[in-house]
Order: structure tokens, then C-alpha cells, then sequence
């Protein structure tokens, strides 16, 4: 689903509808020296592989439509039998990664989906997947470009690719004019197996974990993070105080997710961020699962605000508004709908997951759509609980709540009065 910022909030909070539009650095919920949780970073089960299929083909109404480049996309395949990487009939003899039999059925068929690709590999390396699509997009707009050339999944992560962008031809697989420096990672299921490789790689080395994967032979030359720590297994222990220039800036890392992302892209303002929070939620608030949806109060006109957006809603804190918490979180099942946001002509938003009832608001009542706010669950279902809706007979506001302590209370003591249950969300 894409993230939004509202034309308006309400009428009566002066220009902060203008002002959600163009919210500065300091709102969002990362900074230079904390691109990423590493709690987020290295949440392998963020997503299953169907998840990630429902996410690429638009079914779980993250994205507006399904990613023309990797909805339906097949790649070569890979399997690993103990000592090789087998890479479905493609194979490199001068590239000990990959071995040089033929490949074998068992191993499975020879191309796989994109969603396929991305999930072994934040498997294999233990790595959030959502890290891997972030890139995709950061890297080549794979996720949501509509121009899929075959340079473009050539260097699909952007892995071995420096900034001066030589173009390369590898006759042998197939591939022309592409910015990777070595056949050996070309391909979209290279660039995803090598890239989700080098991003963990490059975050446990920052924080002197030698002993990762086995590979405790190889130094690693990249930044480190504050502490005493070796750049290999045999290698002699030193103090780093965890800066870093980056673009002529001396930049702190707070985390090893963090010096890997840099180590990755050694730039500042780059996008990975913003887009993972986008597509997924703030990426550094682990405090908040993914899908939280977070509520916040206008306490001049009484209306309750409701984002997924950790940014959206800081930003609104920020500019007067009253901070509620956690309002509920996304139920994350095969039959999520998104919950469509609309505004009144008074400014004051109200959410639905019936595109019925928003069509109504809009002929009788002169609302307007803003777009999918957040995704929910329409039906009971085994470890869900309802979302009340309530609405306010004197200001048009809409309250909704999983508590049924606060709707006594709005009840019996605010002006409110029960609509009934709005969707479905995850037990808290």
C-alpha cells in the first residue's frame, strides 16, 4: 500500500494540511546516524514468501497496483548442494560460487519467481525481506517502475555497480550493457542472493561479529560502530569510535544496520529509508510491529487521526495535535481490504473499509477520497478482535478503538454513539 500525506487535516489547525505535504527530515522517523532498527533489519519472518507475492501482485493493497517488473517474473533458479551454488542451467567455471554441473531436477525447477528469489535469500543470509524489496526499488524502481528492461533486473539490487556506471556486455548469459563489474553477479537472482549476502555481512562485521557465516577469514574493510572489535577471526582487536565521513560529513552510527546501509550506498540523503517506510512502516521504531497504525487528536475540533505512517503521525503531534499511541495494528491475512480515508467539507476525516459506504459519503455528503489509509480484516477470524466504530453527534467525528472500556466511556460521558464494528484487527 502506498503511504500518503492528507491535503487537509481540518479546516480549524490553520495551514498544517499544506504542511503535512512537505514535511521536513526532522518529522520522519529516521535520521542520518539511524537509518534502521537492527531488530527491523534482521526480522527474517517479516513476511512469508506468499506475503511477498501479495505485496508485488497488489493483492494486500500496499502498493496502488501490481509491480508491472515483478509481479509475474521468473528467474533462473538457485540451489545450494553443500559446497556450490547451483544457478538453474547457467554456469560459470571460472567462478568457484557456482558449480559447474549440470543442473539437477532435484533441485527443483529452473526459473522461480521473483517473490521466490527475494525469499531464499533473506532466508539463507537471515535478512528482512523487505530490506531486499526496498532496494529493488531504491536501485532500479523495480517494484513499481513499469519499465522493465533487461539491464534494469541485470543490476536489479545495484550490487557491483560503482557510482562511475561502466557498462559491461556478459555474451555468455545473455546480458548487454549493464553497470555490474563481473558476470558472476549479473542477474536479478545474483544481484538478490549476492546483495542480501553483503547487507548482513557488512551489519554483523560493524559490530565485530567475525564468527558470521562461517566466513571469519575474510577482513572486512567497512565502518564500524562504536566499540573494541576485529575485522576477522585472526585478526588484532581495535578501538572505533563509530563515525564515519560520508559526502564530507563525519556521521555517527548508532547500529550495525545502519554502517551496512551506508557501506552498501556511502551517501547521505539517500532513499532506502523513505521507501521502506512507505511500503512497510518506519523501519526505526522498533518499538512498533509493522502495520501499526497509530492515533493522534485535534484537541480544537475533537477529530481523531489515524496513519500508518509513523512520520504522518509525528508530524502531527509536532503541530498540535494530541498523541493517542498505538490505535490498533494491521491484520496481516489473505483477505485484508484496504480502509479508505476520506474528508468532509469541514476538514474532519472519517475511514472505511466499504467502498460502498465511501462511494455514499461522497454523493451525499460531499466528502473526498484521499486514497487507502492503512489495510484491515472485514471478518472475525481466530486471534483477531473487533475495531469499534463510534461516531460524535456534535462535531462529525468518528472514534475507533479496540477497547470496550473507552467505548463505555465515550458513551456514557462524550456525545458518542455506537456505529458497530468497523474490521478486524490483530490482539495486541
Amino acid at each position: 500500500m502506498k503511504r500518503f500525506i492528507p491535503a487537509l487535516i481540518s479546516s480549524l489547525a490553520l495551514t498544517l494540511g499544506s504542511l503535512l505535504m512537505v514535511a521536513p527530515q526532522a518529522a520522519l522517523a529516521y535520521t542520518d546516524s539511524h537509518l534502521i532498527d537492527d531488530a527491523v533489519f534482521d526480522n527474517v519472518g517479516s513476511m512469508t514468501q506468499a506475503q511477498i507475492q501479495s505485496f508485488l501482485d497488489g493483492s494486500d493493497h500496499r502498493l496502488s497496483a501490481a509491480s508491472t517488473c515483478l509481479a509475474s517474473y521468473q528467474t533462473p533458479n538457485f540451489y545450494w548442494d553443500g559446497s556450490h551454488w547451483h544457478y538453474g542451467d547457467i554456469t560459470d567455471p571460472s567462478d568457484p560460487l557456482y558449480a559447474t554441473a549440470a543442473w539437477s531436477s532435484s533441485y527443483g525447477p529452473s526459473t522461480i519467481s521473483a517473490s521466490a528469489a527475494i525469499f531464499r535469500s533473506a532466508n539463507q543470509w537471515g535478512l528482512n525481506p523487505q530490506v531486499i524489496l526496498a532496494t529493488l526499488q531504491k536501485e532500479e524502481s523495480l517494484v513499481t517502475g513499469t519499465s522493465c528492461t533487461p539491464g534494469r533486473y541485470a543490476a536489479a539490487l545495484g550490487y557491483d555497480c560503482p557510482d562511475t556506471l561502466t557498462l559491461h556486455d556478459y555474451p555468455t548469459i545473455g546480458i548487454t550493457g549493464t553497470c555490474v563489474n563481473h558476470e558472476r553477479y549479473a542477474g536479478f537472482s545474483k544481484q538478490v542472493l549476492w546483495a542480501g549476502w553483503q547487507f548482513k555481512f557488512n551489519k554483523e562485521r560493524s559490530i565485530g561479529n567475525t564468527a558470521y557465516d562461517g566466513d571469519d577469514a575474510l577482513t572486512y574493510g567497512g565502518y564500524m560502530t562504536q566499540g573494541t572489535f576485529a575485522r576477522c577471526g585472526s585478526c588484532a582487536l581495535n578501538y572505533y569510535n563509530g563515525y564515519a565521513t560520508i559526502d564530507g560529513q563525519s556521521i555517527y552510527l548508532e547500529n550495525g544496520s545502519t554502517a551496512s546501509l551506508y557501506q552498501y550506498t556511502p551517501h547521505l540523503g539517500q532513499s532506502f529509508p523513505g521507501i521502506f517506510e512507505t511500503f512497510f512502516g518506519a523501519g526505526s521504531t522498533s518499538a512498533y510491529p509493522t502495520g501499526t497504525i497509530f492515533r493522534s487528536a485535534n484537541p480544537r475540533t475533537g477529530e481523531h487521526f489515524y496513519t500508518s505512517s509513523y512520520a504522518e503521525w509525528m508530524y502531527t503531534v509536532n503541530n498540535g495535535f494530541r498523541k493517542e499511541g498505538i490505535a490498533f495494528v494491521d491484520a496481516p491475512s489473505g483477505t485484508t481490504a484496504p480502509v479508505m480515508r476520506l474528508v468532509a467539507p469541514n476538514g474532519m476525516h472519517f475511514y472505511t473499509i466499504s467502498q460502498d459506504e465511501a462511494n455514499n459519503a461522497v454523493r451525499q455528503y460531499g466528502y473526498r477520497i484521499e486514497g487507502p489509509a492503512f489495510v484491515a480484516e472485514p471478518n472475525p477470524a481466530a486471534g483477531l478482535m473487533p475495531v469499534y466504530r463510534l461516531r460524535n453527534a456534535h462535531n462529525s467525528d468518528h472514534l475507533f478503538t479496540t477497547s470496550q472500556a473507552e467505548v463505555n466511556s465515550a458513551i456514557a460521558s462524550c456525545g458518542y454513539l455506537m456505529d458497530g464494528v468497523a474490521w478486524y484487527t490483530n490482539a495486541q
